[in-house]
């Protein structure tokens, strides 16, 4: 075990963060903290690092334990370059080199006498192997690698690190723990400030790494490919799941299911016997009292559960457009734009028609922001026309909520924008966004990046346009916030054109991607798994199972065949040949007649077990042991597809 927590707690003033936690990391875990925004993740994450004290508790280290944490918005000052920063990181390894370089040069020096030469040769071995342990002489290559992986390009290795924008700084300290190799790897956000291609590279990287990581994220692709656990935090307390992302939603939903089902069935059970004992008591007689009192003290002795908690809060959003666009939404042709000697895009033409739901990606500073700021008239092509269709009403969404007034509270934001709504409507409207109470006169400036997010989206929701241009919609929302501007997105019956580095994201709301690459953009059908395949299909065609190109027709393909069927010309044999064909319909059709009776006894079986086990599942010895609830409910499960398996066989058949 690397680490371990108890009965830890935190609060701040009066509000308890943290309220009795205990959990264990052991080697080589893989952990996602999953959480809503304000749960106290990074506030966990900052008491397992000494940044924050706790009011209680204990936290328990392995001896000579090697943490590495990695916080949302790293950064350092530095008078280094980027290459040299980075190289330094792995001090021992630094330390060894230039030891093994004096002691090299001490070697060659012609004055050493025989002792002295056989002591710096045991020096030399004792540090050349421990070097060699390190992995040292592939640590340039390795410096090398991670930088590339993380998206800084050669020609920048010699770039000052003081230089560097936020976003660049944070990576850069990512690449320094990746090469520090920490024991146990604590990430807040990773994937911030990543583009896709490095997304990609870091969870491959994370998936193979020697050692623990405890991750908070809100890449729901990059959780499902990296962890295997995953403790959920609410109301202070973690639930621990094993496995990916995906899988904790099945087991997520399952636990609350039975949670809710027991505590339903033992309140049906204590209100029958609280009935019980009121009658036996209203009938006044000593025997039925001392009934009454025994039955009472039973009723008093069992265990209550606790009603299950849930964290339901969640936006309540429903884009509709106020009036339909025409068939064609948008149309770009030959744009063309630079900022100086950098070209982003060159002759681009594309066309957008309604209905269509299209993922824009590209690597970072490839251009996708700028696209964007020109179909808004913020920026001029330098070339190019851009078409918008009939009655395209644009709505956008920006990622850095410019559109957004600081020095306005919540409540003026909308009523200075939207002046018919009334105070009632206004603070509707924001109820259904989670600001409430007094929540709606705070500044806009006080706010975090998540609560702008749901004022952006807000006022998006009520300008009901009927093209959403959204740049990174899902940048700083909590999980469950993604889900629902999920769920209203694929309900929407407008155009929507996206940028956004969520892969889970892109996979549920893209029936397009287009790629901006090598200054033009590249479209693909589907979604981003979709999109990935073809691309590399593309790429790779010997590989990727593609056929080859059939040959054009030539005119011996397109004569009339000369080849003469033969043809009996006998009656006898065709009545023979009709016959038989009768015959084996006849089989077939008693075959087919078979198979439906055997399906529909199997369904009425499969039907009467699932019942079966529905009143299993009722009953109080099942409910009250999660164990097996959980097997009982997988059973259900087997058998339900199983049925569904039978049923559409069944339809096949009729």
């Amino acid at each position: 075990m690397l680490l371990s927590v108890k009965d830890l707690s935190f609060a701040y003033i009066e509000d308890w963060i943290l309220k009795d936690l205990s959990c264990h990391i052991n080697e080589n875990e893989k952990i996602a903290l999953i959480g809503n925004n304000g749960a106290g993740k990074t506030t966990l994450f900052k008491i397992l690092t000494g940044e924050l004290a706790p009011a209680a508790g204990q936290i328990y280290q392995k001896a000579d334990l090697r943490l590495g944490y990695l916080a949302q918005n790293a950064e350092f000052e530095s008078v280094k370059t980027l290459y040299d920063e980075l190289y330094s990181a792995n001090a021992e390894i630094v330390s060894l080199e230039k030891k093994l370089a004096r002691l090299n040069e001490q070697m060659a020096a012609p004055a050493n006498d025989e002792e002295t030469q056989l002591r710096i040769i045991h020096e030399y071995d004792e540090l050349h192997q421990r070097f060699d342990r390190l992995s040292g002489y592939s640590y340039k290559s390795f410096v090398h690698g991670i930088l590339r992986g993380l998206g800084f390009e050669e020609d920048r290795f010699n770039q000052p690190v003081a230089t560097l924008s936020g976003g660049q700084k944070t990576r850069l300290a990512l690449a320094k723990l990746l090469l520090q190799k920490p024991d146990l790897l604590l990430l807040d956000e990773p994937t911030n400030h990543l583009d896709l291609k490095a997304i990609t590279w870091l969870e491959n990287f994370l998936a193979e790494y020697q050692g623990a990581l405890f991750i908070i994220s809100h890449d729901r692709y990059f959780l499902d490919k990296v962890v295997n656990r995953v403790f959920e935090l609410s109301f202070g307390q973690l639930d621990f799941y094993e496995g990916n992302y995906s899988y904790y939603l099945e087991q997520r939903e399952i636990r609350q299911e039975l949670a809710e089902k027991a505590y339903l069935n033992q309140q049906k059970e204590i209100d029958r016997q609280q009935n019980i004992i009121d009658t036996l008591r209203a009938r006044n007689r000593e025997k039925f009292v001392r009934r009454a009192e025994s039955r009472e003290k039973l009723l008093n002795k069992i265990e209550r559960l606790e009603k299950p908690l849930t964290e339901n809060e969640a936006m309540h959003i429903s884009f509709a457009p106020k009036q339909e666009s025409g068939h064609d939404v948008l149309a770009l042709e030959h744009i063309s734009k630079a900022f100086g000697e950098l070209t982003l895009f060159q002759d681009l033409n594309y066309s957008i028609f309604k209905g269509d739901r299209i993922a824009l990606v590209g690597e970072n500073g490839s251009g996708k922001t700028t696209l964007f700021r020109i179909l808004q008239n913020e920026l001029t092509p330098d070339s190019g026309t851009v078409r918008l269709g009939k009655n395209v009403q644009i709505s956008y969404y920006d990622q850095e909520h410019s559109n957004l007034n600081p020095n306005n509270s919540l409540f003026d934001e909308i009523s200075n924008q939207f002046p018919k709504m009334t105070n009632t409507e206004i603070r509707n409207l924001l109820a259904a966004f989670l600001f409430t109470g007094d929540d709606v006169f705070q500044k806009i400036s006080s706010l975090s990046g998540g609560e702008k997010g749901r004022l952006s989206l807000a006022k998006m929701m009520l300008a009901e346009g009927n093209f959403l241009l959204l740049d990174e919609p899902t940048n700083h929302l909590d999980l469950v916030s993604r889900e629902v501007l999920e769920n209203a997105l694929v309900h929407y019956s407008g155009t929507i054109l996206f940028i956004s580095h969520d892969r889970y994201f892109i996979n549920r709301i893209a029936t397009r991607v287009a790629e901006l690459e090598n200054l033009t953009l590249t479209e693909y059908l589907g979604n981003y798994d979709d999109f990935i395949t073809k691309k590399s299909e593309r790429q790779n065609p010997v590989f990727s199972g593609e056929t080859t190109p059939a040959r054009p027709a030539s005119f011996l393909d397109l004569a009339p065949s000369n080849r003469i069927e033969p043809c009996s010309g006998k009656a006898e044999s065709r009545a023979k040949k009709d016959w038989l064909l009768e015959k084996e319909e006849k089989a077939r059709s008693q075959k087919r007649i078979s198979r439906q009776k055997k399906l529909e006894e199997m369904i009425d079986q499969t039907e009467q077990r699932i019942t079966e086990l529905d009143l299993l599942l009722a009953s109080e010895e099942v409910f009250t042991n999660y164990e097996k609830a959980h097997e009982i409910s997988m059973q259900k499960e087997q058998l339900e597809e199983k049925l569904l398996g039978y049923y559409e066989e069944l339809d096949e058949l009729m």
